[in-house]
């Protein structure tokens, strides 16, 4: 029984002499197809490990953009919680420099929170050129422990006021004291 084999022909018309001649070639379909598979495999691994790169970094994106979205929803609801509190709040750090006030602190000295930062403390707080006498951020500093005070006073507006002072520490991951709440 014969087999049948599938063939490629190729027709091309010549002229030879003043006559039209027709050449025809034929070669069977899986050798003159080889290499025209083979010199697309290359091109076409390429082109999909290209689209697949594509694909995974456009993943990563969207996952940090995510995070990213994540982290500032968590910065503003923090900022939200920080600032709704009544009582004031300040973060100081080891040069005795304000970092952060809350929206009471700013209320109390009816002063922009802008005009807080930088600032040392004592001056802000106490009208003073100097560390503050018996200064709870100081024994923060130095023991890493919260430090209490009880009927510190100050003037705002001609006003004296007193109150409690609590200073916490704020440690980093090496258990040093970096700031004081």
């Amino acid at each position: 029984e014969k087999q049948m084999t599938k063939k490629l022909m190729a027709y091309a018309p010549i002229k030879f002499n003043g006559l039209l001649w027709s050449i025809g070639v034929s070669a069977p379909y899986t050798e003159a197809m080889a290499p025209l598979m083979e010199s697309l495999i290359g091109p076409l691994v390429f082109i999909c490990g290209f689209l697949g790169v594509l694909v995974i970094g456009a993943f990563f994106v969207s996952l940090q953009e995510k995070r990213k979205r994540l982290a500032a929803q968590e910065i503003a609801w923090s900022h939200e919680v920080f600032d709704g509190i009544t009582d004031g709040i300040s973060i100081i750090d080891r040069d005795y420099r304000v970092l952060m006030v809350n929206k009471a602190i700013s209320q109390w000295h009816n002063k922009p929170i802008a005009l807080f930062r930088g600032r040392p403390c004592y001056e802000v707080f106490q009208q003073q050129s100097e560390l503050c006498q018996g200064c709870p951020a100081r024994e923060a500093f130095d023991t890493g422990r919260p430090a209490f005070r009880e009927r510190v006073s100050t003037t705002l507006g001609g006003k004296k006021y007193y109150f409690h002072l609590t200073a916490f520490p704020l440690k980093d991951d090496q258990g040093r004291v970096m700031r004081v709440v």
